[in-house]
């Protein structure tokens, strides 16, 4: 069942675009971001995802050296197990 929410303007103006790209629904494009982040947050550390909000999702900023760069290029490489799973799963 449904239940209507409140968004902010610049998430929808983001969200719509998106969707637009990817030839869907912006309902299915929220849902597509949110699965994303709960995969995101299921696979990090609690410490690593407090240190990733605080950079805005920069993940150059969030884990410098090695682990940022190769996280940058390609998150899977990174943590593809638990991610890959999740979203699967959903």
């Amino acid at each position: 069942m449904g239940m209507p929410v409140k968004l902010s303007d610049e998430l929808v103006k983001l969200a719509r675009k998106e969707a637009q790209v990817a030839d869907r629904p912006i309902t299915a494009q929220i849902e597509h971001w949110v699965k994303l982040g709960r995969s995101v947050e299921t696979a990090l550390r609690h410490e690593d995802a407090l240190v990733l909000k605080a950079t805005g999702g920069d993940l150059q900023r969030a884990f410098p050296g090695p682990r940022g760069r190769m996280s940058t290029r390609c998150c899977s490489a990174w943590l593809p197990g638990p991610i890959v799973q999740h979203l699967r799963t959903g």
